[in-house]
């Protein structure tokens, strides 16, 4: 399974290789294209995260619940990082090649450019879900907050979503990449009620996932 998603990892560098002719040898060029990288890894990294939770009757099988919940907390680690070097890595690149200072450049990717503001609400959302999963944040909580808190995660998916096609140089002309990724995405819809996991507690200290029989501690980005 783990190399099925470092496969998936390698297309979305040969979606950005392909719609990228060339990359200018200046500082602003190449700090703008690492941001589309991170940000394409960023947007294939949520679909896995949502993914590995969805209890998918082969991958529980051909893995363990537990171990996918491993992966699934160190996958948020690695996604919350993607999202905020994109953020970062975008912002730079473009001042440099503007030569205006970053919070200028801020400011117009705010202000001018189409869905990126739904995009940093989505990407401040990821960060807060990000810090509530922390050890030392996850003792103050009780599990149903930290269990409900997850639930943003879907919200940020759906706020960051539309800003990709409408601003990612990767997807602006490409048709046959602009289907392949919404259909990667159409399996992150939030589960209907009665589906997935719940909250349900099981002995103290440990959580039930919704198996017969089996507890387990909740996973800590």
């Amino acid at each position: 399974m783990l190399a099925v998603i470092g496969a998936g990892a390698l297309a979305t560098v040969g979606l950005w290789w392909y719609g990228t002719p060339q990359v200018d040898p200046g500082l602003g060029d190449w700090l703008t294209n690492a941001g589309r990288i991170t940000g394409l890894w960023a947007g294939y990294a949520m679909v896995v995260l949502v993914a590995l939770m969805a209890r998918l009757p082969p991958a529980e099988r051909g893995v363990g619940a537990d171990r996918l919940a491993r992966w699934h907390a160190m996958g948020g680690r690695y996604a919350v990082g993607l999202v905020v070097a994109h953020a970062l890595l975008i912002t730079w690149g473009y001042a440099v090649t503007a030569h205006t200072n970053v919070v200028s450049q801020a400011s117009a990717l705010l202000l001018s450019y189409p869905d990126v503001l739904m995009a940093t609400v989505a990407g401040l959302l990821l960060v807060g879900v990000g810090i509530s999963s922390a050890r030392a944040a996850r003792r103050r909580l009780r599990y149903e907050t930290w269990y409900y808190l997850h639930f943003y995660t879907y919200l940020a998916i759906a706020l960051a979503f539309s800003h990709q096609f409408a601003d990612g140089a990767q997807f602006m002309t490409n048709v046959p990449a602009r289907l392949a990724w919404g259909t990667m995405y159409a399996p992150s819809a939030p589960p209907s009620r009665g589906t997935g996991s719940s909250p349900r507690s099981g002995r103290r200290g440990a959580i039930s996932c919704g198996c017969s029989g089996c507890t387990r501690r909740r996973p800590a980005w």
